[in-house]
């Protein structure tokens, strides 16, 4: 392998990786708002669950699906873009696995913004696209699985796939450098997610009704427990 190359992909995956669209999109659509952090009040006891992530989940939450879906497309791009460059340059060489997994880590920690980003689902998603088109239908296919049947949790649902391609794309593989990257997105995602987790399980557990308000008020999560109800795991309260 070439260190220059191996360089290349490193800090240009971070840098375009670390390029916020939801700030961007925040500052055409609703310039003066803080897009970086929003604020929800839910359940009788008026209890305050903060976003403190700059994502698409969080541009869908303040601006409309619509934006919501524009930055996750775009957030996908950012890291597709320089992983497929690279496989096409270098397909026998693990550069493109290099350029996603900083991706990801840009897109969490994007340099530009004293690094405060995002969660890395759509950045994660993005990267998958060029590394194994396959994994991106069946991981989340069974962390959904897994999340809703086996687990009965929302949160786990929407993101239990990116550690479940750990022990995909070793079947699938059986190379270090394919393994690495599942190891370092997965970790990226956890712990960029932890404030966000640590606020929906106080919540989950110590009010259950505001918890249920709080997963209805975000698409992903909206989402999830329509296909909950849908397969009989969960009642619908208005039934």
């Amino acid at each position: 392998m070439n260190g220059y190359l191996i360089a290349a992909a490193a800090v240009g995956g971070y840098l375009l990786g670390a390029i916020s669209f939801a700030r961007l999109i925040g500052r055409i659509v609703a310039p003066g708002e803080d897009i970086s952090r929003s604020e929800l009040v839910v359940g009788k006891e008026q209890r305050k669950f903060t976003f403190e992530v700059v994502s698409a989940t969080n541009v869908g939450a303040r601006l409309g699906t619509k934006y919501g879906c524009l930055t996750s497309v775009l957030d996908m791009l950012k890291v597709f873009a320089p992983a497929l460059v690279f496989r096409l340059l270098y397909p026998d060489s693990p550069y493109f696995l290099i350029a996603a997994t900083a991706g990801v880590v840009g897109h969490n920690w994007p340099v530009y913004y004293r690094f405060k980003g995002g969660a890395g689902l759509s950045a994660a998603l993005g990267g998958l696209l060029v590394v194994d088109w396959l994994g991106v239908l069946v991981a989340p296919a069974a962390g959904m699985i897994i999340g809703l049947v086996i687990l009965r949790d929302v949160f786990a649902a929407a993101s239990v796939w990116l550690v479940l391609l750990v022990p995909w794309l070793w079947l699938r593989t059986h190379d270090i450098w394919y393994i690495g990257y599942a190891v370092v997105i997965s970790i990226s995602f956890l712990v960029a997610s932890i404030p966000a987790m640590k606020q929906f399980y106080r919540i989950k557990r110590e009010d259950p009704e505001a918890y249920r308000t709080l997963l209805e008020s975000t698409k992903m999560f909206r989402g999830m427990l329509k296909i909950s109800r849908w397969l009989g795991l969960e009642k619908n309260k208005s039934g």
